[in-house]
């Protein structure tokens, strides 16, 4: 086993592992249900940043995610490396459809960590309706 997690009692986290690749229950990052965020690419911060590396271990060197919506259509949100959108991935709708885990709009990719426990994303508007969730990471 290369990493694990504990939760608030110091119990593992159910996890799966092959070869350098984790895989987790889907863990939402922001803070509130839905995050309101910028079209120019920020730091992930405060509890949401705190939530991140507290699912993704400091050896990580990908994170698998899952970014959206969870209400509204032109719901458009992308992830990157760092703040000039190196590896950036996107989800991009003009409509929503139906709810599954949160999520009305979505796509799952995998990011790279250029530094270490360190995301970035931007939106397309400053409504409160953006979702971000780990799932995995690779060491």
């Amino acid at each position: 086993v290369g990493t694990v997690r504990n939760d608030g009692s110091s119990n593992f986290v159910n996890f799966y592992q092959t070869g350098r690749r984790t895989f987790s229950a889907l863990t939402n990052i922001f803070t509130a249900k839905a995050a309101a965020g910028a079209n120019t690419y920020a730091l992930l911060a405060g509890g949401d940043l705190t939530n991140f590396q507290s699912t993704v271990p400091p050896i990580a060197t990908t994170a698998s995610i899952t970014l959206g919506s969870s209400g509204g259509a032109n719901a458009s949100m992308a992830v990157a490396s760092d703040d000039n959108g190196v590896g950036a991935v996107h989800c991009v709708a003009t409509t929503a459809g139906a709810t599954l885990d949160g999520f009305d709009v979505a796509a799952s990719a995998e990011v790279g960590l250029k530094t270490s426990q360190n995301i970035y994303w931007k939106c397309f508007d400053t409504f409160a309706r953006n979702r971000l969730s780990v799932s995995g990471y690779s060491i």
